[in-house]
């Protein structure tokens, strides 16, 4: 990510915070649909690392990572 990301349409340079977060969040995503455990696991640690107090991760289904929304206490 450090180099810069494609995220859904756009290509980003350097992905802030929020930006890595909705990215891992897709990752996220991929692991849930085939039932990647480990990479789920993973992918959920590093959202609570970047995002102190993470309660929700609501993820687009309809493919546009730019879409997916936390919400922190």
């Amino acid at each position: 990510m450090s180099r810069g990301y494609q995220m859904s349409r756009t290509w980003v340079d350097d992905p802030d915070v929020y930006m890595r977060c909705q990215i891992v969040a897709d990752k996220l995503l991929t692991a849930l649909e085939s039932h990647n455990e480990s990479l789920g696991m993973m992918m959920s640690a590093y959202l609570l690392k970047r995002m102190p107090g993470i309660r929700t991760v609501h993820l687009n289904l309809e493919g546009d990572m730019t879409e997916h929304d936390f919400d922190v206490a």
